[in-house]
């Protein structure tokens, strides 16, 4: 997969958000994870891998000072774009000037799916590049907390990214890996240069597109899939038996006995699971510790 660099067409034709930036003496705050993209072609495209914008509202999440809030409005019916940062959110009032959109000025982590839903007339999707630091926490909000959003584009690190779409037996498989595609499929749609960004960060970015399907798998209990899942990887060189018997207390012979009805081996160990054995691995421990 390619890299997506800026063209000086695409720098020249955004000079008029970068010139608003300095003459309001803009700041980047690092804390905050603000590394802006000015690329139009590459903010079309990311709003393109989002999927279709007709019927829909999208949530943008870190609009900055709205240069992708810009492209959305074009794509969507409606946008409610939210910004953490007063200094941004002051030049992205000024930025975008559509109809269709609700410029938010808040912190997206404090913010509840009940109050941002309230806001939202059937579905939607996210898209937002995001600050690295609130990848897992978005995510998880979204396809856990709710029943209305049917996606997320999302501009992430990398390695977060080839995380997320990882295969069982590799090293960027884990618990975030499971618990995304247990109820998800994600895919990588294009991988962008660091160069990209305003300041470039010190890693490369993907964006990662996060189509959720609640029902993919036949879940007994989500909370105790989770909480298999975090057993199973929270020390990755012990085997499952050991994680196992540590996190519930069972007896080794009873690792083992579970494990036999599954058909997988003593020696197994989280990463060697698909998502669909640890479906059907939590479903039996539910089954089991709910007839105690």
């Amino acid at each position: 997969m390619t890299f997506n660099y800026p063209t000086i067409y695409d720098i020249i034709s955004n000079m008029d958000v970068r010139q608003l930036l300095k003459q309001n003496n803009f700041t980047y705050n690092h804390a905050l994870g603000q590394n802006f993209i000015f690329d139009t072609n590459l903010l079309t495209a990311i709003a393109t891998d989002s999927g279709s914008g007709q019927g829909y509202t999208c949530v943008e999440i870190g609009a900055g000072v709205g240069t992708l809030t810009n492209i959305l409005v074009q794509h969507y019916d409606r946008v409610i774009a939210y910004e953490i940062d007063k200094r941004a959110y002051s030049l992205l009032i000024d930025n975008v000037q559509a109809d269709n959109v609700k410029l938010i000025n808040a912190d997206i982590m404090k913010t509840s799916i009940e109050q941002i839903e309230g806001q939202i007339i059937g579905r939607y999707r996210v898209v937002a590049n995001l600050p690295y630091y609130i990848t897992t926490p978005i995510i998880t909000m979204f396809i856990e907390g709710s029943t209305r959003c049917d996606s997320l584009t999302i501009t992430v690190q990398d390695e977060v990214a080839q995380r997320l779409v990882s295969a069982p037996n590799s090293k960027e498989y884990g618990a975030i890996t499971v618990t995304v595609q247990a109820v998800a499929n994600a895919r990588i749609t294009r991988r962008i240069n660091r160069l990209a960004f305003t300041p470039a960060p010190n890693v490369d970015s993907a964006v990662l597109h996060i189509d959720i399907q609640p029902n993919k798998y036949d879940i007994v209990d989500m909370s105790m899939l989770r909480r298999t899942v975090k057993c199973a990887f929270a020390m990755r060189r012990k085997t499952l038996v050991n994680n196992l018997q540590s996190s519930f207390n069972f007896d080794k012979a009873h690792c083992y006995s579970l494990l036999d009805q599954l058909h997988l081996s003593p020696t197994v160990r989280g990463e060697n699971l698909s998502v669909t054995q640890f479906v059907v691995l939590a479903n039996t421990l539910a089954r089991q510790l709910n007839n105690q």
